[in-house]
């Protein structure tokens, strides 16, 4: 494993030291371990890169991923030095990168030309971690506050018949630790069963969002939100997941707790499936007359499944669930 130091001229960006900063392209990720003021404005970045070479020129291979990397990025500028030196990569316990994405993570299933689930995101702002869809995030989010107090809401922003009433969809107690120093919460599952008449995708260019792949015919796929420890590493995460399970990244809170997201495929119950094929056969998408089956271009559903006490082994999953043009009711 290599370690690059960049010095990266910053333009209007808010960056913190012990952020993190990805190109995918690349798998690559690093860590601003240093900041510099320059007439009151962070003016450089210091970076340090961790990275196995694909082609054994390293630098050749980070200079043309990061090239790809900022022609994507509308923040970052493009005037940037680079030195190499070797290095072991240690344990990296930060956050991330832009201003809008600072202490965040942005996962999806498919690719930017075949996205196939809405795309998520899971922020800390202090103590408190929310979650919630790009496309739904004036509608709905999750709450996971630092008071104990979590919740599945509708958001200030929708227009609702009783404003009054509390916009809770599901709220409930942080749960006790699985294990020492562990604590469990929300799951988001995404299915392998898709609509039958698919809407047209269109493509998502934003380099800050994890890609996954589908999962395999009756299979599903399950990110999962766990919280442990100041301190834990990622040998202590190993500890309490199983084979196959995938990091997909750690954020870390005022206090120093770290929220650790996984992913885990495994195969689909009869239960979820009825769930699902429910969904799909009863939603309908209502659109006015003169309307077509391309005026719309992508739609899902969310369906949350949770007990009216959430415990130990049973906090809520949200299932995020594919539509189609079946499901449009065109007005005549």
């Amino acid at each position: 494993m290599e370690k690059l130091k960049k010095k990266l001229i910053d333009d209007d960006l808010f960056i913190k030291e012990g952020s993190r900063i990805r190109i995918p392209s690349l798998n690559l990720e690093g860590y601003i371990i240093k900041r510099d003021l320059k007439n009151g404005r962070i003016a450089i970045c210091n970076i340090n890169f961790f990275v196995p070479s694909k082609t054994g020129n390293f630098q050749n291979d980070v200079n043309a991923a990061l090239s790809s990397y900022l022609s994507q990025s509308k923040t970052l500028r493009k005037e940037i030095k680079i030195q190499t030196f070797s290095g072991i990569l240690g344990d990296s316990q930060i956050k991330l990168l832009s201003k809008k994405d600072l202490n965040a993570i942005k996962f999806a299933i498919g690719g930017q030309d075949n996205i196939q689930s809405w795309i998520w995101r899971m922020w800390v702002a202090r103590d408190d971690v929310y979650l919630g869809t790009k496309n739904a995030f004036k509608v709905f989010k999750v709450s996971l506050h630092e008071s104990g107090i979590w919740r599945i809401a509708f958001t200030s922003d929708l227009n609702r018949e009783d404003n009054q009433s509390d916009r809770a969809i599901v709220k409930w107690n942080k749960p006790g630790e699985f294990t020492l120093g562990w604590t469990p919460s929300i799951g988001i599952l995404i299915s392998s069963i898709d609509a039958k008449r698919p809407f047209k995708k269109i493509p998502v260019i934003d380099p800050a969002i994890e890609w996954f792949p589908p999962p395999e015919k009756n299979n599903k796929l399950v990110f999962k939100v766990l919280f442990s420890k100041p301190g834990f590493s990622e040998e202590d995460l190993k500890k309490v997941i199983i084979r196959g399970d995938q990091l997909v990244g750690k954020l870390i809170k005022k206090n120093c707790e770290i929220v650790w997201l996984i992913v885990r495929e495994d195969k689909l119950t009869k239960i979820e499936i009825d769930k699902i094929n429910d969904v799909m056969s009863k939603t309908k998408i209502h659109m006015k007359s003169g309307s077509t089956e391309d005026s719309l271009t992508d739609s899902r559903a969310l369906l949350i499944v949770s007990e009216n006490n959430p415990g130990v082994s049973t906090q809520p999953t949200i299932i995020d669930i594919a539509l189609g043009k079946e499901n449009l009711n065109i007005s005549s």
